[in-house]
């Protein structure tokens, strides 16, 4: 109990004396420089993916960051698991790693507009801001077929010999397609690109951000949260049964990290 009424003092006293400091100090601790715009980069990382962005932003008052944001990501299934054989059929060519069960590679692009608030001043110019933040906007996913080197037996003269074929997934070959002993390995990832489509969607967010040096110069933001897609038809990421279903929406928590400059 003496403990807690020393520290308690002692408290009290240091905000005495915080409260002491003159008005200008005080705006030169908190209110620091004033700037105009901020750009940056950021990477994040996701439940379900992973990807790279753009963000710029005007700084409207010192509490309200206005943004546009622009960013690729590369999402998948949790159900997916990579396999290896590490068989060579001819010429000493070992099989390459594949997914199991994976129907398309799927990259989704999104134009956001949001904003951030931020909560309350810092008392130290190196200190840290905590801001929510709120954006959405439009969704494209980009659709890839995923291809696997299928193996093919052929008897010619007596003889048979093995023919690898890259294929997608289609109902002629779905049988053989979901054979693991008929599976040689995973094909090259630009087979199939060509026939690349589109899946239109929306997408929303909300977070939490934390600014490192909100007054400095240089953007330093680490930012966590959670986001939601909506397609207008399912993901195929996976191929179909009894216990896979694909699904048009998807919704996970992420953490993102940005850099970048803000200037007058």
């Amino acid at each position: 109990m003496k403990h807690f009424i020393t520290l308690l003092f002692i408290g009290l006293l240091a905000q005495s004396s915080f409260s002491q400091v003159s008005e200008n100090e005080r705006d030169v601790d908190t209110k620091g420089i004033v700037y105009n715009t901020e750009w940056s980069g950021f990477a994040q990382i996701a439940a379900n993916g992973y990807g790279l962005g753009y963000q710029t932003g005007k700084i409207e008052t010192y509490y309200k960051t206005s943004f546009y944001q622009i960013e690729l990501n590369r999402i998948f299934d949790q159900r997916e698991q990579r396999h290896n054989k590490n068989i060579a059929l001819r010429f000493n060519r070992l099989s390459n790693s594949f997914k199991y069960g994976k129907l398309n590679d799927v990259f989704v692009m999104r134009l956001l507009r949001g904003q951030m608030r931020y909560l309350s001043d810092r008392a130290i110019r190196k200190g840290v801001a905590v801001a929510y933040s709120y954006a959405g906007g439009g969704s494209i996913g980009l659709v890839k077929p995923y291809h696997l080197n299928l193996i093919y037996p052929n008897n010619t003269d007596g003889t048979t010999r093995f023919d690898i074929k890259s294929e997608a997934y289609t109902q002629e070959n779905k049988t053989r397609f979901v054979n693991y002993d008929e599976i040689y390995g995973g094909a090259r990832w630009t087979d199939g690109l060509a026939q690349t489509s589109i899946l239109p969607g929306l997408h929303g967010r909300a977070s939490l951000l934390f600014s490192i040096g909100r007054y400095d110069k240089t953007v330093k933001n680490i930012e966590t949260g959670i986001m939601l897609d909506l397609f207008v038809r399912k993901i195929p990421l996976m191929i179909e049964n009894e216990l896979v279903k694909n699904r048009p929406y998807s919704m996970n928590l992420f953490i993102k990290a940005s850099f970048g400059k803000r200037k007058f």
